[in-house]
């Protein structure tokens, strides 16, 4: 369960997407060895309660023997931030902890807040229309 901090004067963020491209159906997805897990993730975060504008952010999501797969035996420059590594890959695990990272990171204002953000992902601001859409 997540714990919401309190924010200043209200301000809150929240996961208006999370979406996988190199894997199909990827909320179903369960990998045959804990060594397969690591691929990029893309987290789309918005202002709580207004999705017209948000900010889309990348990372890699692993486990520890899917870190030492990448790096050992398929040779992966290994990304020095924004990496997520879970013990135990499930979909439910990975959206868990992306939606108490974001939680932890509402504070004031969007410019502190993204400041907090990019503790833990890398920001995609390219290709961005007018809107914030992709």
């Amino acid at each position: 369960m997540s714990r919401r901090r309190k924010s200043y004067k209200g301000f809150y963020l929240e996961v208006v997407d999370i979406h996988i491209e190199d894997i199909d159906n990827f909320r179903e997805w369960e990998p045959a060895d804990k060594s397969d897990v690591f691929f990029l993730c893309y987290v789309c975060v918005a202002e709580k309660g207004d999705d017209s504008f948000f900010y889309r952010f990348l990372c890699h999501v692993t486990t520890p023997e899917g870190l030492m797969n990448a790096a050992y035996e398929r040779n992966v420059n290994i990304p020095q931030r924004a990496l997520l590594i879970l013990k135990d890959y499930s979909w439910k695990n990975l959206e868990r902890l992306v939606h108490d990272i974001v939680d932890s990171c509402s504070y004031q204002n969007w410019s502190v807040s993204l400041s907090r953000l990019e503790r833990y992902f890398e920001g995609d601001y390219e290709g961005r229309d007018e809107q914030g859409t992709v």
